[in-house]
């Protein structure tokens, strides 16, 4: 009789990838070089609730076993609901990002790439060709779309930066209209700002 607290065969294998995923370590690979495998492991670890057997919650699995955010687990199994396990044979291979993929998508297929006239299949003999000719099918995609129009988030950014200079300008124009020991302490206050920008930059990498 089996034992009712064994895990089976398939979730098992779910548990190791996600394991050896977290050894890897989870950033890098958040810009492409996550493995389909390892994306669907995390997903079934997700999906079928196994991470309950070593951790409390999803994000506390994340953060030991998986090495990454509840977040970025989160966009991992977003992209392979959405762009499929070829994203990460694709991304693995040639470095693809999810944004140029996404113009591109219509060239790949079970096969390979499909390219100038060839099917360049995705394995590591081939990656330079590859490579190449996702290069040539992003230039061909960009042209065909005309200049890029700036998205919302775009504009929101550059929208800060924006204030970000004018907040500058305004303590340039303090030390200008102040004398020696005002301006020391309008240093201090710099120094207070420069701070919160330095935390606020660890905060979201």
């Amino acid at each position: 009789m089996n034992d009712p607290n064994e895990i089976p065969q398939a979730e098992q294998e779910a548990l190791r990838l996600g394991m050896m995923l977290g050894q890897r370590r989870a950033f890098g690979m958040i810009a492409g070089h996550c493995s389909a495998a390892h994306a669907e492991s995390i997903r079934q670890i997700r999906d079928g609730k196994l991470y309950l057997r070593f951790a409390e919650n999803w994000s506390d699995y994340c953060e030991r076993y998986l090495k990454m955010s509840k977040r970025n687990a989160d966009y991992i199994i977003a992209l392979e609901k959405e762009l499929g396990a070829i994203y990460f044979v694709a991304a693995e291979l040639t470095g693809c990002s999810a944004r140029v993929f996404r113009k591109i998508r219509a060239a790949f297929q079970d096969d390979g790439i499909h390219a100038g006239g060839q099917v360049i299949a995705l394995i590591p003999e081939n990656a330079d060709r590859a490579i190449e000719a996702v290069a040539q099918l992003q230039a061909e995609a960009e042209a065909a779309q005309g200049p890029p129009k700036p998205d919302a988030a775009e504009r929101r950014f550059a929208a800060l930066e924006k204030r970000a200079c004018q907040l500058a300008d305004a303590f340039r124009r303090e030390a200008k209209d102040n004398d020696l020991i005002e301006r020391q302490w309008l240093i201090g206050k710099l120094r207070a700002v420069r701070q919160l920008f330095d935390r606020l930059d660890l905060e979201i990498r």
